[in-house]
């Protein structure tokens, strides 16, 4: 029942109501006291809150802008790691380069060094062939040479690891050896010879 239906009906009593009065008043400041620290905690999540959701939203700024960061400096570090191997590649090419005949290298080694290199060995050259078509192994100009030539195993033999040893690249396609005599033991040798070039 409402306060006003016992006004109402004469069951309010002034006195009833004095007493419940004294008592609130007795507990008055404690209530406040309430009142004021809720009303207290309340503004201060209010304005941490609001600071509390600026500072998270900066957090996560701040972390995104920290991952763009590395992920630039991981490339940066990749880009000075590719160039230091680009360079590395580049000189190894360079030298690398060094070990291919020049067009004019390649002539001169065919009609005078293999020439002298047979002779230097203890061989006699009886024909040289030079076909007249270079041919291309990849990025490579092959220069074909068809030689015989006529020398004892041990000659024959040291002229085989002069090509091997030459300080360019000169490969052997094809070998064919034949005895010639027994006493002493002369051989007959075939050879088709690649010079390589770039």
């Amino acid at each position: 029942m409402s306060l006003l239906d016992r006004i109402q009906s004469g069951e309010f009593s002034f006195a009833e109501f004095d007493e419940q009065l004294d008592l609130f008043r007795e507990h008055q400041r404690y209530v406040y006291m309430v009142v004021i620290a809720i009303a207290t905690v309340m503004m201060f999540f209010s304005m941490v809150l609001e600071d509390y959701k600026v500072f998270r939203k900066r957090s996560q700024e701040l972390n995104t802008y920290k991952k763009e960061l590395e992920v630039r400096r991981k490339k940066v570090l990749d880009k000075e790691n590719v160039e230091k191997e680009l360079a590395r590649l580049k000189r190894l090419v360079e030298e690398k380069k060094n070990i291919f005949f020049t067009e004019q290298e390649a002539e001169a080694f065919r009609i005078h060094i293999l020439h002298r290199l047979a002779e230097s060995t203890g061989n006699q050259i009886t024909s040289r062939q030079f076909p007249k078509q270079t041919s291309r192994r990849g990025d490579f100009v092959v220069y074909p040479v068809s030689l015989s030539y006529e020398g004892n195993f041990q000659s024959v033999m040291a002229f085989v690891d002069t090509l091997e040893g030459y300080d360019k690249i000169v490969r052997v396609d094809s070998v064919s050896i034949s005895r010639r005599s027994i006493n002493p033991v002369m051989l007959s040798v075939k050879m088709d010879i690649g010079v390589y070039g770039l």
